[in-house]
């Protein structure tokens, strides 16, 4: 039986390790992924094992089920087994580690103490963002001018983990001048970064947080649908303020460009050799989305999305790394069966509001390369939404 300071002991010492988890791409010892961070996971899961054997035999089964679907990917899929296939397992694996260790945190230390932590850290990544912008870098982390970085290697990255915790903020606040501040805080810092993607859902979490919030008592309605039309005066100027540094493309282009784009993907007709971000980005989906549909939603295995972008049927695609789309990527790779089984067991007994929340987050990752899967903090900030949601507190 372990003793209340025992157990202290092993959350702080498990905490600290997921905020090594955050700073993995300053921690990072080799371009191979190898990391800090990395060598703890052995630690990591033997604290989960101790401080809870229910939640380490979640992980257990969890874990098998992720192989077995994966390598039924890899055997039925018409790509050879390749070094993706292994370091894509490697991710999903740590993905779930995450997930494990936050819910082990939450149910010893409390809610509040993890939003704390989550807190603590967005606090932090604001300072280190202050110290890019006036050139100070950290390791592994290159400065480049009319960019924050922080301690993210791509831009995006830190734009993401930004509003990763003001999506916490919605999930369990009801503090709308909190919710503003942040919301216009952070979509300055996604202007600033030209991370267009995490800027439009972000304020659509906004948008959904305010209506869930609006007090509908007499005279307190008028206060709250004045106070969310102000503010959305001021994110409209501000658009113009800072239009110097971002070159958005015209109204009218902007909209059949994107219609277009999502006519391509219905149909499964790609763009062929049409160069350009949105054309290739969707071609890599429709490309992505044929592969699924080839193995009966079995999935193509750990990382094959990126086997496939290296082929030459698809070199017009150009030096992409990456679909720049996690969510199909994760169900391309394990396959509809399981990814249906893990969106069921992680959202059910959950609200309508915390899925929305919930899928508004996920679409903010979609401007994501490859990084993605090590901006842990993002990762955190989402299971801490989820396992808020099925308790239904407010912290």
């Amino acid at each position: 039986m372990l003793t209340y300071s025992v157990v202290n002991w092993k959350a702080k010492l498990l905490y600290f390790i997921l905020f090594l988890s955050f700073l993995n791409a300053v921690l990072r010892l080799s371009e191979d992924g190898l990391s800090i961070y990395r060598l703890f996971i052995p630690l990591q899961i033997f604290l989960i094992y101790t401080l809870s054997v229910t939640e380490f035999k979640k992980f257990i089964v969890i874990l098998l089920l992720l192989l077995l679907f994966g390598a039924t990917g890899c055997m039925i899929s018409t790509y050879s087994l390749n070094e993706n296939n292994l370091v894509f397992l490697i991710h999903y694996s740590i993905l779930i580690l995450t997930f494990f260790s936050s819910s082990v945190l939450i149910s010893i230390t409390g809610e509040t103490c993890f939003y704390k932590f989550t807190a603590f850290f967005f606090g932090f990544l604001i300072v280190t963002g202050i110290m890019d912008l006036f050139g100070v870098t950290f390791p592994n982390i290159e400065h480049i001018p009319d960019a924050i970085r922080g301690i993210h290697r791509i831009e995006n990255d830190y734009s993401l983990a930004l509003v990763s915790f003001v999506f916490v903020v919605f999930s369990i606040s009801r503090k709308k001048i909190t919710a503003s501040i942040l919301t216009f805080f952070t979509s300055a810092i996604c202007f600033y970064n030209d991370s267009k993607v995490a800027l439009l859902f972000v304020v659509a979490g906004y948008f959904c947080f305010i209506f869930k919030n609006i007090r509908f008592r007499q005279k307190g309605i008028q206060v709250d649908i004045i106070f969310f039309f102000v503010i959305m005066l001021i994110m409209f100027l501000f658009n113009y303020i800072f239009s110097y540094k971002i070159a958005f493309p015209g109204r009218d282009i902007h909209i059949r460009t994107n219609r277009r784009a999502c006519y391509q993907i219905i149909e499964l007709n790609p763009y062929g050799d049409l160069y350009g971000s949105i054309s290739n980005r969707t071609d890599m989906v429709i490309y992505t989305l044929k592969d699924l549909f080839s193995s009966f939603g079995l999935g193509i295995g750990f990382g094959n999305t990126l086997t496939m972008l290296s082929t030459a049927k698809y070199a017009f695609i150009g030096s992409a790394k990456s679909i720049h789309n996690f969510p199909l990527q994760f169900i391309a790779g394990i396959g509809l069966i399981f990814s249906l089984f893990l969106l069921y067991s992680i959202l059910k007994q959950t609200s309508l509001y915390t899925k929305i929340i919930f899928f508004l987050m996920l679409l903010a990752s979609l401007s994501q390369s490859v990084g993605v899967f090590s901006n842990y903090y993002f990762f955190c900030c989402l299971f801490f939404i989820i396992l808020h949601g099925k308790q239904n507190g407010r912290v």
